[in-house]
């Protein structure tokens, strides 16, 4: 018995993310930080194919060749939510942290959303952003949940 615990304790180290982790693992770490490596300021304009609204505060910008650019704005966008399309406003040919844009309804009867501003952008993996709205997901849920998720931002 006394073996058998130590051999549970002294397991070899595993990824703190990996595909089939369960929500409270995500939360406890949601990726290693190698994966907060590749972030950038600005992203190329024409580099994308669609941008997925997450909630009031992530969006997913989707690379034609399947990348993905998670973008963290500024601030909560107020009215901002998944069914809106953006109206961006650039001011180069590339989309960079400070760009502002709003979201739109897609009918005539919806309110747009406030002027919203950019965030950088943190390349990811498909594993890891799903991993991500998962746990943005969960925060929505459960207010110590999006406690420990707020926390993890900063």
């Amino acid at each position: 018995m006394a073996a058998e615990s130590e051999a549970t304790t002294a397991a070899p180290e595993e990824d703190p993310a990996p595909a089939n982790a369960d929500i409270e693992a995500i939360l406890a770490n949601p990726l290693g930080n190698a994966a907060y490596v590749k972030e950038s300021r600005c992203i190329p304009g024409g580099g994308f194919g669609n941008v997925d609204v997450v909630d009031d505060r992530n969006l997913v910008f989707e690379g034609r060749r399947g990348t993905l650019w998670w973008n963290r704005l500024r601030q909560r966008c107020l009215g901002l939510h998944s069914n809106m399309r953006l109206t961006m406003e650039r001011r180069s040919w590339r989309f960079c942290a400070r760009d502002r844009f709003r979201g739109v309804g897609r009918s005539a009867t919806e309110l747009p959303s406030t002027i919203c501003e950019l965030g950088n952008f943190v390349e990811l993996d498909p594993e890891s952003s799903e991993l991500l709205r998962r746990a943005i997901e969960a925060s929505r849920r459960n207010t110590v949940v999006g406690t420990t998720v707020r926390r993890a931002a900063q």
